[in-house]
């Protein structure tokens, strides 16, 4: 573990925060120790000069937080990964179409934006969260941000120190206990080293602490927190990352102090060695008794490949496998990773495979999980997989899955399912031949981003193509709401937050985006709104899996 006052293991970084000069309000810090859901923006910048302690320069000010308690604090809202938010919102079928957009910040680390052009890779592929008059997001050039909600003005800024211009953060970060953790990614070239885990003061940005960047594998996961624990995946198993062993890897939370005790994909193996592979790149579910993950592939039959595991928080033991997802009478596909998230809901677990194919397993022996059904959602898989990464979320009466990434020109799917049943109801069809965000859910509404990559057939990627689509649906695939086209510049990757303040999502090109009821629009929004909302221009974002393209399509 390294303290906030050193940093090793990157050969120069500059770490630098900056936040509001005003100190905050009495009120505003009683809002801020509340246990908090925080939209991030993780940006991640490339290695500058030496370590040292953070720096502080002046930022906007004049927060201002109604008696309002937003609380998305993690990927997907919660450990169970639901998408589902429980609390009052005031967002219904009746007022959901008076939803309008307060405010967008497009320009929070305007650097990443061409970093990320040149690699080929979205700006931000992490969530936003949102807790505390604030909202949380982070990007892939090692920058996380937290904005004013009620404005999307700068609260406080900070910038991790990262060994390349887009080896920043890739997952969303989890906020606990008054810090933010977040997962830096690391390099993948000429093999998968450097990933590491930082904690951030919710409040300021300032650095509690940061692990020792691993001497081989990534850390691409979305980490949770447990029994005073942060756990996160590490990957790179992959032949073009050296086909590097991961696992799930256990940090004290006050400290990062290493657990000594690790899940390595390959039994025999200790997590970062070399040749057999196996990674963990999803995030990582909790339903207080076990954390349960998604695999990728190994080079041979040694392990707990492209399967959903269970083990125990506290020994970091194996208490229970679904058999690997593998289907050699189906796609055939070679790249078939658990990508996404595992749903945990009313004693069943949910996922998607890249080979296409939605599960759902019963808990009811949490030893011994037994199948229910399995359903093929994406007729088009190509032949590296990425079938499917979404994260199955619910709304206590529906799932919504997606088809993922299609082949040529076939169209991509958000479809929807009874809870317990693989008998599809309805589906909204996107207009291109991809589908990542998740859809988030509240009082049977769900959210999500439909049109959120290149569109079939458009060489220019979209920019004069059809405008993204960011909708709201009921649980038959009725659109209740349809943002303006005109106000949205970027595709979805990243799955939205809905809570009381609001609607918050970030696109692919890094604007971050603040839809409102009425009723929920301070004066410092509608100050604010004239401004922040001005006509903009759509960028062009090649979609490279995650990390520059030229390294190839079989990156985990």
């Amino acid at each position: 573990m390294i303290s906030k006052g050193s940093r090793s293991g990157c050969s120069s970084g500059t770490r630098s925060v900056f936040r509001a000069s005003a100190p905050l309000s009495r009120r505003m810090r009683t809002v801020l120790l509340r246990p908090a859901a925080v939209v991030f923006l993780a940006l991640l910048a490339g290695c500058g000069g030496g370590g040292g302690a953070p720096t502080v320069a002046p930022a906007p000010t004049g927060q201002s937080v109604p008696a309002i308690y937003d609380d998305w604090t993690t990927y997907a809202h919660d450990g169970q990964r639901t998408g589902f938010e429980q609390l009052p919102t005031g967002i219904t079928t009746s007022t959901v179409g008076t939803l309008t957009l307060a405010w967008r910040n497009t320009g929070v680390d305007p650097a990443c934006v061409r970093a990320a052009q040149s690699a080929t890779v979205f700006v931000d592929q992490a969530s936003p969260l949102a807790a505390n008059g604030l909202v949380y997001v982070a990007d892939v050039c090692g920058v996380v941000t937290a904005l004013n909600r009620d404005n999307g003005t700068l609260v406080w800024q900070t910038r991790l120190p990262v060994a390349g211009s887009v080896s920043g953060v890739y997952g969303t970060p989890t906020l606990a206990n008054g810090k933010l953790f977040v997962p830096v990614w690391g390099t993948q070239s000429p093999t998968a080293r450097g990933g590491y885990l930082a904690a951030l003061d919710a409040m300021t940005g300032a650095v509690v602490w940061e692990t020792q960047p691993l001497m081989y594998g990534n850390m691409r996961s979305d980490p949770i927190v447990a029994n005073g624990r942060v756990f996160e995946g590490v990957s790179g198993g992959d032949p073009d990352t050296g086909y590097v062993t991961g696992g799930i890897m256990a940090f004290d939370e006050l400290t990062g102090q290493q657990i000594p005790n690790t899940f390595p994909i390959v039994p025999s193996l200790s997590i970062g060695s070399l040749n057999e592979g196996g990674g963990s790149w999803s995030p990582i579910s909790y339903d207080g008794t076990s954390l349960y993950f998604g695999t990728g592939n190994t080079k041979n039959n040694l392990g707990y490949q492209d399967s959903v595991l269970a083990i125990s928080p506290s020994t970091l033991a194996l208490t229970a496998t679904v058999a690997a997802t593998y289907d050699s009478a189906g796609l055939g596909s070679s790249d078939e990773d658990v990508g996404g998230g595992e749903l945990l809901w009313g004693g069943n677990l949910y996922f998607e495979s890249k080979n296409g194919y939605y599960y759902g397993y019963s808990l009811a022996t949490p030893s011994n999980p037994s199948a229910q059904f399995k359903t093929l959602v994406n007729l088009h898989a190509p032949p590296g997989g990425f079938g499917a990464i979404w994260t199955p979320t619910t709304n206590g009466a529906v799932i919504a899955v997606s088809s993922g990434y299609n082949r040529g020109n076939y169209n991509s799917d958000l479809d929807v399912f009874p809870v317990g049943s693989g008998a599809k109801i309805c589906k909204l069809e996107a207009t291109n031949s991809s589908l990542y965000s998740y859809a988030a859910f509240v009082n049977g509404i769900g959210f999500t981003g439909i049109d959120n990559g290149v569109p079939s057939g458009t060489p220019d990627g979209g920019i004069t193509g059809p405008a993204p689509w960011f909708v709201a649906f009921d649980n038959n695939c009725g659109i209740l709401w349809k943002a303006n086209p005109t106000d949205i510049l970027g595709y979805f990757y990243a799955g939205p937050a809905v809570v009381e303040s609001g609607v918050y999502a970030i696109d692919n090109a890094g604007n971050v985006y603040a839809w409102k009821l009425p009723s929920r629009m301070t004066a410092s929004t509608l100050r604010r709104r004239e401004d922040s909302i001005q006509p903009g221009k759509r960028l062009h974002f090649w979609y490279g899996h995650y990390i520059p393209g030229h390294l190839g399509p079989h990156l985990y």
